[in-house]
C-alpha cells in the first residue's frame, strides 16, 4: 500500500524544537528528502539534538541520527484504486449469463440514467471480434469499457474485469 504525507509535516534542523513533542513516538527518518516513504527509515524518535546539525538532529532508536523526521501520524496510507480492463466474451458470460438482465449507465450521461439490458445474444467471430447485443444493436467490449459502467454486486464499477497485479 502506498503512503503519502504533506511536505509541511517534515521536520528538519529549522523546526526541530517543535518535533520534541514526538519524543518516544514512531516516525520516519531520512537524510535526504523523498516523496516515497520506502526510502525513509522507520523507527522511534529517541532524541532531538539541535546542536548536532552535522550528523543529524533526530536520533532514531537504530542509534543513527538523521536530518529529517516525519511523525507516523502525519503519514497516511493511500488506498490504491482497482485497475480494470475490458471483458472478454468468456469473462462477461461468467459474470452475466446469457438470458439475464443487467444494469448499466453511460459515463457521459450527467443524469446517470440507468438502463436495464436483456442480454440475449453475442458475437464471437473467427477474426477475434467479440461483442454483445443490447436489445437491437451490438457493442464491442472496448466500447462498453470506455463509455459505460456496470452495476454488479450492489455497486457501480467499470464495464470490465479487475486486473490482478
Amino acid at each position: 500500500m502506498t503512503k503519502t504525507f504533506d511536505k509541511k509535516d517534515v521536520y528538519s534542523w529549522a523546526n526541530c524544537e517543535e518535533a520534541k513533542q514526538y519524543l518516544n513516538q514512531k516516525g520516519y527518518f531520512s537524510d535526504s528528502y523523498s516523496d516515497d516513504t520506502n526510502h525513509w527509515q522507520y523507527g522511534k524518535l529517541n532524541a532531538v539534538d539541535p546542536n548536532n546539525t552535522m550528523n543529524g538532529v533526530f536520533v532514531c532508536d537504530d542509534n543513527f541520527s538523521y536530518g529529517l523526521f516525519i511523525p507516523k501520524d502525519k503519514v497516511k496510507e493511500v488506498k490504491e484504486e482497482k485497475k480494470y480492463r475490458p471483458f472478454t466474451l468468456e469473462e462477461f458470460n461468467k459474470v452475466i449469463p446469457m438470458g439475464a438482465v443487467f444494469k448499466c449507465r453511460y459515463k457521459s450521461n450527467d443524469a446517470k440514467d440507468v438502463y436495464s439490458i436483456y442480454y440475449h445474444a453475442n458475437l464471437d467471430c473467427e477474426n477475434g471480434f467479440q461483442a454483445i447485443f443490447f436489445e437491437d444493436s451490438y457493442h464491442h467490449f472496448d466500447y462498453c469499457f470506455y463509455e459505460m459502467e456496470l452495476f454488479l454486486n450492489g455497486r457501480w464499477q467499470p464495464f470490465g474485469v479487475e486486473v490482478e497485479e
